[in-house]
């Protein structure tokens, strides 16, 4: 019996905790050790799991990580996340490996568990033992083992699979379908419609490294755009999926989905006034499969007008023969924009056709990383490798950038007499302002890296929050998503607190009562397109949102002066007051009780120190309305002012507790004769005159 290609230990749950612990901290300190928001989410919750076993009931792991997902997405999906975890195990030189069965025992058999890969001297050492027979004998039982019984139901494919809250053209798509290739669409089943109606584009920035803009970051020049399934899944995953569909017009669709992506973020940028959006350009990929298809001409001349809006068409190096005599043709009679992709692979005399059509040419990213393992040894001989890809008198297009040091290379060792511009393209490259409104990091969903074009909404409100903070305030947002909710933290000190001011801003193209309340939690405000939902915070507008931000910054100073210019302040000195007792029946449901405040009873009655009851009250957060009564002259007015007095001190220490706004009915100005006002008009005046005046 031949010996598995590699034998393992499974660890007890407290070596795994502290493997996945290491993992969480060194995704934290590390750039090279890259975990997206719902992969560092899902690995806390691994961990809460193995704290009390060593293995874990796949469907129990699957409930607890992905809990509002069928069993066979969440299936799906743990494929694609163990993927990640294993490779980032590799990049830590660890022999780590989170695994679970993958025969065909029933998905209630399976378990989930964490191992370490034996050394080969650990095997040699161990193959002579009984222990090491008993590893090879399990391994091969459990290749073998076979449960005839298992449900057609529970085999998953391994594709990622996640919810994106991406900008997509159906309607576009379908009609494109329908028009040119009726009788093939209409044989297709509906989720190969559904599927192809909604695919979406991933937008990989490209930046202008050379010549550098002093004091600023690499601008963004353009975009590059790539097919994106609905649920995250790559080109080849989507071919994979789609075997029934013409490749051709396969192609088409992605590529259709791909320009109204770059229409869509370049109009919204031009009525936004953006400088320089007119320049932005945009490319599409071109494979030979694509070229040669009656599709692509239909989609040429169908969208003509938008294609000469800066998109360029990146043709592949696998375009050979009669490939590069259709490129020719098809660029001839529509004057296409070329780009050479990956022209390191291309076939001599391929390249000598097509590169004078080009006016771009891109490095790919695979040979990049080849050529940065050997900057240690010779930094200027990868330049001048990297330079042999230039066209003459053309840009050049970098692709592969992981790390930020990859930048600062680049930028040291380009030389300094070519003045041709040099790009960058990669996953390390972030779109700045004002393209990152527009746009969300695929990380934040648990894919390797590139942006989606999310929702004009999204754009509104955050413009709206830039354009109500400093420049020095802007620079401290925090972004996130938490599936359809993004997540903005604005600096507390803006707005005279301690913690951040986070809005959670919910996509429009979601129903909001569809949104679990942990992906709200935490939110001060939530941004909705109309109120009215049922969500469990406070819900405000885009329209209400400016008066909002307005009224949170300018409240703490607001509160002083209320108090201060409450009318009679010279009766009512904060340095002569006796300590005031409040009373209340005995402990009742829904009441505040604090034993250490209270004082011994009087007549069954419980009596408390007054302004340590407010404060209590105060802060407790599920304390109800409290109302002060008392009769004529015992202090209700004086406690009143003491108990704010105290508060608007205390914020001094701790930003974080609430402002008190006094409002003194004394203050109220005379009324017409035989009008009285409402509660809410009179709240409304009152709070004017203390110069709070965003009041809705």
């Amino acid at each position: 019996m031949e010996k598995p290609a590699s034998l393992s230990r499974r660890m007890d749950n407290q070596d795994a905790l502290k493997v996945l612990q290491d993992l969480l901290a060194k995704a934290e300190t590390s750039i090279k050790i890259k975990l997206g928001r719902n992969d560092q989410r899902s690995i806390r919750k691994l961990i809460d799991l193995f704290s009390v076993r060593p293995a874990v009931e796949l469907p129990r792991a699957l409930k607890v990580l992905w809990p509002n997902r069928s069993r066979k997405s969440a299936s799906s999906t743990f494929r694609s996340f163990k993927e990640r975890i294993n490779q980032r195990f590799n990049e830590m030189n660890r022999r780590i490996r989170l695994e679970h069965h993958k025969d065909n025992r029933p998905i209630s058999d399976k378990t989930v568990w964490i191992e370490r890969v034996l050394s080969d001297e650990e095997v040699r050492e161990l193959e002579l033992s009984k222990e090491a027979s008993e590893l090879a004998k399990r391994f091969e039982q459990e290749q073998r083992l076979e449960y005839h019984d298992t449900p057609l139901e529970e085999y998953v494919e391994q594709q990622v699979s996640v919810e994106l809250p991406i900008v997509t053209f159906p309607e576009a798509l379908v009609d494109f379908a329908e028009q040119v290739a009726p009788e093939h669409w209409e044989g297709l089943s509906e989720d190969e419609q559904a599927m192809l109606a909604n695919l979406g584009t991933k937008l990989e920035p490209i930046v202008q490294l050379l010549p550098s803009i002093p004091g600023k970051e690499p601008p963004v020049v353009g975009f590059e755009c790539l097919a994106l399934g609905p649920g995250g899944e790559s080109f080849d995953q989507i071919v994979k999926a789609m075997p029934r569909v013409d490749g051709g017009l396969l192609r088409a669709l992605m590529a259709l989905t791909e320009l109204k992506t770059a229409e869509a973020l370049r109009s919204d940028a031009l009525q936004k006034g953006i400088r320089g959006a007119h320049h932005l350009f945009f490319t599409l990929n071109l494979d030979s499969c694509m070229a040669s298809s009656a599709y692509f001409e239909e989609f040429l001349d169908r969208f003509q007008p938008i294609l000469q809006q800066n998109v360029i068409f990146e043709v592949s190096e696998e375009t050979v023969g009669t490939g590069v005599d259709r490129v020719k043709t098809s660029q001839a009679a529509h004057k296409l924009r070329l780009a050479v992709d990956d022209l390191e692979l291309w076939q001599p005399k391929a390249r000598k056709e097509i590169s004078p059509l080009a006016e771009i040419s891109k490095i790919g990213a695979s040979t990049f990383r080849k050529l940065m393992d050997g900057i240690g040894e010779d930094p200027r001989r990868v330049i001048e490798t990297i330079q042999q890809y230039m066209l003459s008198h053309k840009p050049l297009v970098v692709e592969g950038l992981e790390e930020h040091e990859d930048i600062l290379f680049l930028e040291h060792y380009w030389p300094r007499d070519k003045w041709l511009p040099l790009y960058a393209q990669g996953y390390t490259i972030k779109p700045e302002q004002p393209w990152d409104a527009w746009l969300a990091n695929l990380r934040y969903f648990g894919l390797p890296g590139g942006q989606i074009l999310v929702s004009p909404f999204l754009a509104q409100a955050t413009g709206l929050v830039r354009e109500f903070l400093t420049d020095a305030e802007q620079e401290k947002i925090k972004r996130s998503w938490m599936g359809p909710v993004f997540r903005l933290e604005l600096p507390g000190s803006a707005f005279g607190r301690k913690d951040p001011l986070v809005l959670g801003i919910v996509s429009d193209r979601v129903m909001p009562q569809t949104i679990p309340a942990a992906q709200l939690e935490g939110a001060d405000y939530v941004i909705v397109h109309e109120r009215g939902t049922s969500l469990q915070a406070e819900q405000i507008t885009l329209d209400q949102l400016p008066s909002h931000l307005r009224a949170l910054r300018n409240l703490p100073g607001v509160g002083r002066g209320a108090l201060d210019q409450a009318p009679l302040s010279e009766q009512y000195s904060f340095s002569r007051w006796l300590p005031q007792d409040v009373k209340r029946p005995a402990p009742a449901e829904n009441h505040l009780v604090r034993a250490d405040v209270e004082e011994p009873a009087r007549n069954g009655d419980i009596v408390i120190a007054a302004r340590r009851f407010l404060f209590d009250w105060l802060t407790s957060p599920s304390a109800p309305l409290c109302t002060l009564l008392g009769d004529y002259g015992m202090g209700k007015t004086f406690l009143c002012r003491v108990f704010t007095n105290e508060v608007l001190e205390k914020r001094k220490a701790d930003p974080n507790l609430p402002v008190p706004l006094y409002l003194d009915m004394r203050s109220l100005p005379p009324w017409k004769s035989g009008q009285l006002p409402g509660l809410e008009e009179m709240i409304k005046v009152l709070c004017n005159q203390a110069g709070f005046k965003d009041v809705s």
